[in-house]
C-alpha cells in the first residue's frame, strides 16, 4: 500500500515539475505511476487532495534532507533545496498563482514552523525570529535566482 502511494506521489511530482498543476490529472498520474486509475482514487479523493499530499511529501523530503546536516547549516541547505526543487520550479514556471497560495499555506504549516524554529535555535543564542527565517526561506521558492547569503540568525561568513 505504501509502495503504491509513493509511486503515485513520485508520478505526481514528475507531472508538476514538467507542466505544473494543470498536468496533474488522475488519469495522467495513473499512467505515469503504472497503476490503475482506481488505485489513485483509493489513495486520494481528488486532484486537490493529491496536490496537498504531494506538497506535504515534498516538505517531509526537505526536512529529512536538512536534518542530516549540522544545525548551523540547515537554513542555508533548506534555501538551496527550495531553489533547486523540480516541483517548486514547475509551479513557479507554470502556475505562479498556485505557488503563491501554497507559500501562504506553508507559512502557517505547524510542521514547517517547528522545523524552522529548531533550526534557528543556537546554543546561548536563540537565533532571532523564526518568522523572519521562514519568510527568508519562502523567498527562495518564489525567486530562486537570488544568491544564498547568510541565513537569518547565523553568523556572517569570514
Amino acid at each position: 500500500m505504501e509502495r503504491a502511494r509513493f509511486g503515485i506521489l513520485a508520478a505526481a511530482a514528475e507531472l508538476v515539475a514538467g507542466g505544473g498543476p494543470r498536468d496533474l490529472t488522475m488519469a495522467a498520474v495513473s499512467r505515469r505511476a503504472a497503476v490503475a486509475k482506481a488505485t489513485v482514487y483509493n489513495h486520494f479523493r481528488d486532484r486537490d487532495e493529491l496536490l496537498l499530499a504531494l506538497l506535504a511529501f515534498e516538505r517531509d523530503q526537505l526536512l529529512a534532507h536538512c536534518s542530516t546536516a549540522p544545525q548551523s547549516e540547515q537554513l542555508t541547505l533548506a534555501a538551496t533545496w527550495l531553489s533547486e526543487s523540480a516541483v517548486v520550479a514547475g509551479l513557479r514556471r507554470h502556475d505562479p498563482g498556485t505557488l503563491l497560495r501554497l507559500v501562504g499555506a506553508a507559512a502557517n504549516d505547524p510542521i514547517a514552523n517547528e522545523a524552522v524554529e529548531r533550526w534557528c535555535v543556537r546554543a546561548g543564542d536563540p537565533g532571532g525570529d523564526p518568522g523572519d527565517a521562514l519568510r527568508w526561506l519562502i523567498s527562495f521558492a518564489v525567486a530562486p535566482a537570488r544568491s544564498i547569503e547568510t541565513a537569518p540568525g547565523q553568523p556572517e561568513s569570514p
